[in-house]
């Protein structure tokens, strides 16, 4: 394994000098567009800042913003020659070349420069202990500086006076060239020592993690309800909430997978609420096959037929038409808070609501997210076509403690679905989820609630459900530990709202 060597203390390199090394071009030649996208995210903050951080050698930053330049793959050509001093570098970047997972991490983020950075500064921080000691500045401007002052020098004369200060500026140059040829000399050896394999090794394992760092932000993105369309500034503070909160990540990964079954859900129920026929089109719905399209199944030479046509959306099958209601109420998704919700169950609640603000996203219906325990702790509601992704993480990262009051958290929804300040609307859904009962009566609240014509779902996670909610609930699921790891057809009908 390559080991990065101690810094040498004696003659401590000018910041100015260093700062002058991390701006040149080592191996490839970098555009000003890309080179102010690098300033930028790493004005930003995060990862690629981080990684830039990571090491104190002028020229560690100018290798990374070149990682990021070949990431984004604009504007970054390979220069004919390395700079005098940089053969570390270009051996870096060959070995990166021959390195499957390196290409792959190119062709995720290429023309992204948030991701990009990202990428760039997951490879930087992987390698930043795996590589040898680096120049702290730039051979070649040393090279240059040495020069002219020899030449200053020289222009005295024979015989004039030896100016001291010139002598030891001279003096003190050339020590920090030799110190920078060293240590750019060292890192090359090292790089290629046992024909590179521990380098390769380091790259690949640097690929590897910025690839999952990438593909953990996106679904994470994703799960939320952030796509790839969402504006960079929405995806930089996601993306910073995600990387700081396990919680989070945990929640949008879940997410996820239950919007996905959730969306599923609402095709099916679309399909179904289509029920008179008017015509005939292509397509691949088995329980809309004409009768012909049928008849080809039991046929050992006609069965493959047909299979082709379906896998290609071309069988013959019957379209319908139907009508859904063009306005419906809010749906809310009340959370018990109380103390033995935490963890797991307070993941799964969280995730389960971000599936229900997909299907109101769907549906173009107002959305809101009610936390309780004893009382009502917070409420938050929500536009799911114009999300607040700010309003929307602080709700997710909120968490109380306490008893359960059911019946107060069915009135509070009661209370939000007739708002006449808030989108209300005839039709609506409350969800509810707890893992555990009380001793309230739901009587009052449950005729408010029917007296604002919303029906209830309500999901209990490892606890037997309330005879009086069951008996007035349109569905009831009842979630184990099993069913938590993430889609469950349990939730099919209350995900078919």
């Amino acid at each position: 394994m390559i080991q990065r060597h101690p810094k040498r203390e004696a003659e401590e390199t000018p910041a100015a000098a260093r700062r002058a090394a991390a701006r040149q071009d080592l191996c490839f030649k970098m555009k000003k567009w890309p080179r102010v996208q690098f300033d930028s995210e790493v004005r930003q903050g995060g990862e690629l800042a981080e990684a830039v951080r990571a090491r104190d050698e002028g020229t560690w930053e100018a290798v990374t913003r070149e990682f990021f330049g070949r990431l984004y793959d604009i504007g970054t050509d390979a220069l004919d020659a390395p700079r005098e001093g940089a053969e570390w570098a270009k051996d870096l970047h060959d070995q990166a070349d021959l390195v499957p997972e390196f290409a792959d991490l190119r062709g995720r983020v290429a023309g992204d420069p948030w991701r990009s950075g990202l990428a760039a500064g997951t490879v930087a921080r992987v390698l930043a202990d795996r590589l040898p000691e680096l120049p702290e500045e730039d051979v070649e401007a040393l090279q240059a500086e040495a020069d002219w002052l020899s030449r200053i020098m020289a222009e005295g004369g024979e015989g004039r006076t030896v100016n001291t200060d010139l002598l030891a500026q001279r003096g003190q140059v050339q020590r920090r060239l030799a110190r920078a040829r060293d240590a750019a000399a060292g890192a090359l050896e090292q790089m290629q020592r046992g024909g590179g394999m521990a380098l390769r090794s380091a790259l690949r394992e640097a690929g590897r993690a910025a690839s999952e760092a990438v593909e953990e932000l996106d679904d994470g993105m994703r799960g939320l309800g952030w796509g790839s369309g969402a504006g960079t500034p929405t995806r930089r503070r996601v993306a910073q909430r995600l990387a700081n909160n396990d919680q989070l990540r945990r929640i949008a990964a879940l997410a996820g997978r239950l919007r996905a079954q959730a969306r599923q859900r609402q095709k099916v129920k679309s399909d179904r609420e289509r029920e008179e026929m008017h015509g005939v089109e292509k397509g691949d719905q088995l329980h809309r096959l004409l009768s012909s399209e049928v008849g080809l199944l039991p046929g050992a030479d006609t069965r493959p037929l047909l299979l082709m046509r379906i896998a290609e959306k071309q069988a013959l099958q019957y379209k319908l038409r139907g009508r859904t209601p063009k306005s419906r109420g809010p749906i809310v998704f009340a959370i018990d808070t109380s103390g033995s919700m935490s963890g797991a169950r307070e993941v799964w609640a969280k995730a389960a609501a971000l599936a229900m603000m997909e299907i109101a996203r769907l549906q173009k219906r107002a959305f809101a997210i009610v936390y309780f325990s004893g009382e009502i702790e917070r409420e938050d509601r929500f536009d799911p076509r114009a999300l607040d992704d700010e309003a929307l993480m602080e709700s997710l990262e909120f968490f109380s403690s306490g008893g359960t009051d059911i019946a107060n958290a069915i009135d509070h929804a009661a209370s939000i679905i007739t708002d006449p300040t808030w989108r209300p609307g005839k039709k609506a859904d409350l969800v509810l989820v707890t893992d555990g009962v009380d001793g309230t009566s739901k009587t009052k609240a449950l005729a408010k609630l029917a007296a604002a014509d919303a029906r209830l779902y309500t999901i209990c996670i490892d606890c037997e459900c309330p005879p009086d909610l069951v008996a007035a609930s349109a569905d009831v699921a009842r979630i184990t530990g099993a069913d938590m790891a993430g889609a469950s057809r349990k939730l099919d009908h209350v995900f078919s709202v």
